[in-house]
Order: C-alpha cells, then sequence, then structure tokens
C-alpha cells in the first residue's frame, strides 16, 4: 500500500468502502471522508465532510468508492474540485474512462489494484470501437433496424 505523507480522503461511507478500505488502502493513511448525504460527524473516528466542506481542505487525493461516479464526477465538476486530484474505484463505465491521472493513483494504491481498475469496464470502452463495424453487416433494407442501433448507441454514450 502506497500514499505516504498524502492528505487522502474517501468519498463515501457505504458497504463498497468495507470492501477497499483496509485491503486497497490502510485506514490511518486516510485523513477523512466526504459524503454527499453527511448525516454524522464522524466514520472510522474521522472527521466526514460535505463536498462544499473539502474545497476548504488542503488534499492530495480523493478516492472515490461508491457506486455513484457519474454523479459524484458531476457534483465535482459543478463545485471546482479539480477530478485530477480524483480516483473513481467503482462504476466509471462511461464511454471515455473518468479518471484522468492514473499516476496519482498509482502513487496511493500501487500499479496492480490500478490495471484492475483501468480494465474493470474495458467490454463497454471497446464496444465504441465496435459500432461503425457492425454497420458493415447489413444492408441498405435495414435502414429502420441500423438507425434504431445507432440511436441506442448514442444515448448509451
Amino acid at each position: 500500500m502506497m500514499g505516504d505523507f498524502m492528505h487522502i480522503f474517501i468519498w463515501g461511507t457505504g458497504r463498497m468502502l468495507g470492501n477497499f478500505l483496509g485491503k486497497h488502502i490502510a485506514e490511518d493513511k486516510v485523513e477523512g471522508f466526504i459524503d454527499s448525504n453527511k448525516k454524522e460527524e464522524k466514520y472510522l473516528g474521522k472527521r466526514i465532510y460535505t463536498p462544499e466542506e473539502i474545497l476548504s481542505v488542503d488534499f492530495d487525493a480523493i478516492i472515490v468508492v461508491t457506486t455513484y461516479a457519474a454523479e459524484i464526477r458531476q457534483q465535482c465538476i459543478d463545485i471546482g474540485i479539480d477530478l485530477s486530484k480524483v480516483i473513481f474505484i467503482f462504476n466509471n463505465y462511461e464511454i471515455t474512462d473518468i479518471n484522468t491521472n492514473y499516476k496519482l493513483a498509482d502513487t496511493i494504491l500501487g500499479k496492480d489494484y490500478v490495471q484492475k481498475i483501468k480494465t474493470r469496464y474495458h467490454v463497454i470502452r471497446s464496444m465504441e470501437e465496435s459500432i461503425d463495424n457492425i454497420y458493415s453487416d447489413y444492408d441498405d433494407s435495414d435502414y429502420v433496424r441500423i438507425r434504431t442501433f445507432s440511436l441506442i448507441a448514442k444515448e448509451i454514450k
């Protein structure tokens, strides 16, 4: 486990955290937690911040350990959190990877676990490259089917 002498916060205090904390990062490396629906002041003896409160704190990294990656990414953008300091562990299944700084992730979590994060959703990302090849199997008489597929693919993106 890496991340010595860094100000690291974890976004999320739910069940996904139990599968992550202690296994991929030591509890003593975490300064505090962030929760969009803060109900308590502390978790595991460490302060819980709202997303807005974390803006006034010096941090090197925020590790998002929740299934709401898309919503948290948008919230970070809306309030001005630098996405290069945010590492999304789960539900990063956008067509384009929402993690922007794997070097930071390597430093904190180690290359082996980061490789798992990078490849966890590769099937979804590889579909984008294959969409153009799918059209070659149909002729003009399949116009409705092709257009329907195209619209669905754009919605998924």
